[in-house]
């Protein structure tokens, strides 16, 4: 009984031997694998992980081959148990190309292909799982099978190849009239907006900022122009111009700048500015000079946008970058109604425009419009009026009342030219605009930039870029006078029964005691024998004295 007794125990201590040993070779096969799963946790959640690999950013697929590595790396020779080793991708832009013997000195080696085009810069971790199976030939446990799986890990640092972007600066990289500085520009790389072009206004500016996988390379920035002309012989007025972060000199082509310390993504990077040409058409003789827009080559008057070009030249590396196309726009075209008009004046202001809702192609056209009701706000008005005021517009009311929201109108179209609602359909820079203004709209024009926003978001050029004026009073009418003399009565009534009042003033409910100017009495000038109205201050542009403006004051559509 004490032999089989002793027997057993000898089977048993035999068997946890043996089980002892298998948990042995299990776990070596497992740091075979390159991972254990406690290890495969820690690295799933941190970076880097597994092995290293830095691959350019839109490169060709490139393969790597680990020939041996978890034996070699880890003293083990289990080649003579493996029966079957396998592999594969956990993500579609990694294969594996190829696997190795199971046995041999290219144990368990394998080729992954890793193709990260589209992928963006940074750093990833490239997942491969594993299962292994083997027989053991160990004298301690001969024909045990044995078996595991794992996952081996990759880390795949996708690096940005130098590459050129145009950003738009307006209104978080701009300090002034100007961008900022390449240090701050250093600190503010999520800030701003990539555009493909700007408008021909000579003031706005777009970044270019060149980056790079190599701190402190230097790089030769070249415009080149569509008639032949490049780096210091370009025509700043016509193809624009280059300079520093910080500068406004803008004084030719041609232009050298140097990267910067790596960010902490491992990129360095390289900024210049480049400045709007002043105006879009260029003249040539009796004609236009011919730019191309979108594979069409016609003078200038004739198409939508033209194009200068940005080469860029790796000086410290010898290399070029591709060419930088910059699209060229015209400004966006403002057309401002008179005095009881409305937006729908235009409709016939061909060719400009050539529709109800249409326009020429050629052109970003926006028709202002201050025309609502404002007849329930009026609580009492000079002149007065039996007929009643419910009828009454804003365009009514004189320049001191119109002319903050026909600036509120013209910013907030420009943000839509510049997020590509424009004749190419291209996210553009742009900080002014081409005004055409008709009779009161004129004189609204000249007084936009006494506004206290007139300046914003335009490098402290203000909004206005050109202006046409038709049959603008500039320096008052008589016939304003005529209408608000108190012999013209019948006259006023008569009008207004059309929605079309005189005013001189008019208080407007949400703020009594502070009247407003009317829009007739606005045009009413010093030499008719009447009080001058507002038109002085706007005639006197640049040295115009702002009137008193009340914040209490408020009204609009």
């Amino acid at each position: 009984m004490k032999n089989l007794r002793r027997k057993r125990e000898t089977e048993l201590l035999s068997a946890a031997k043996q089980v002892t040993r298998l948990r042995i070779v299990v776990t070596a096969l497992l740091i075979l694998l390159g991972i254990n799963a406690t290890v495969e946790r820690a690295a799933a959640q941190s970076s880097p992980c597994g092995h290293v690999q830095t691959i350019p950013a839109n490169s060709p697929p490139v393969q790597y081959t680990i020939s041996n590595f978890w034996l070699a790396c880890c003293n083990l020779s289990f080649q003579d148990y493996l029966t079957s080793y396998n592999v594969t991708s956990a993500q579609p832009w990694a294969t594996v190309t190829r696997i190795g013997p199971l046995s041999g000195p290219d144990v368990t080696s394998q080729t992954l292909t890793f193709d990260v085009t589209g992928l963006s810069p940074g750093t990833y971790c490239a997942q491969f799982p594993a299962s292994v199976s083997a027989v053991s030939t160990a004298p301690s446990c001969p024909g045990c099978i044995l078996s595991g799986s794992a996952t081996e890990l990759h880390q795949i640092v996708v690096t940005a190849t130098p590459a050129v972007l145009l950003v738009d600066p307006v209104p978080d990289l701009v300090a002034g009239n100007a961008v900022k500085t390449s240090s701050q520009l250093q600190n503010l790389l999520t800030k701003g907006r990539t555009v493909s072009g700007i408008a021909a206004d000579g003031v706005t500016q777009v970044v270019v900022r060149v980056d790079t996988n190599y701190p402190a390379h230097q790089f030769a920035l070249t415009l080149v122009g569509d008639q032949g002309l490049s780096g210091a012989s370009i025509i700043p007025s016509e193809d624009g111009a280059l300079d520093l972060p910080g500068n406004s000199g803008f004084p030719s082509g041609q232009l050298t700048i140097t990267a910067g310390a790596a960010d902490s993504n491992g990129m360095a990077h390289a900024f210049a500015v480049y400045r709007a040409p002043i105006d879009f058409a260029r003249p040539s003789g009796s004609g236009f000079k011919s730019g191309t827009c979108q594979g069409s080559t016609k003078p200038d008057d004739q198409i939508a946008c033209r194009t200068v070009s940005l080469q860029v030249q790796d000086i410290t590396a010898n290399s070029s970058l591709p060419t930088t196309s910059i699209t060229i726009v015209r400004p966006p075209v403002f057309l401002i109604h008179g005095l009881w008009g409305d937006w729908k004046a235009w409709n016939n202001f061909a060719p400009l425009v050539t529709g109800k809702t249409s326009v020429d192609a050629r052109f970003h056209v926006e028709r202002v419009s201050y025309d609502w009701d404002v007849g329930s706000q009026i609580s009492s008005s000079n002149p007065q009026y039996t007929a009643s005021m419910s009828s009454a517009k804003a365009n009514s009311l004189g320049v001191q009342y119109v002319t903050p929201f026909v600036l509120t109108q013209i910013a907030n179209a420009i943000a839509k030219f510049r997020a590509a609602d424009n004749p190419v359909s291209l996210p553009v820079a742009g900080v002014q605009a081409d005004i055409v203004a008709h009779s009161m709209g004129g004189v609204v024009t000249r007084t936009l930039p006494l506004q206290a926003g007139f300046l914003s978001n335009t490098l402290g050029q203000g909004i206005i870029h050109k202006v046409i004026s038709i049959d603008v009073p500039h320096l008052g009418s008589p016939l304003a006078a005529l209408l608000l003399d108190s012999t013209a009565d019948c006259t006023r009534e008569i009008l207004a029964g059309g929605g079309n009042f005189s005013f001189r003033s008019a208080n407007l409910s949400n703020a009594p005691s502070t009247p407003v100017s009317g829009a007739v009495g606005d045009m009413v000038n010093s030499r008719s024998g009447f009080p001058a109205g507002h038109i002085t201050y706007a005639v006197l542009a640049g040295k115009a004295t702002p009137w008193p403006r009340d914040s209490t004051v408020q009204a609009g559509p």
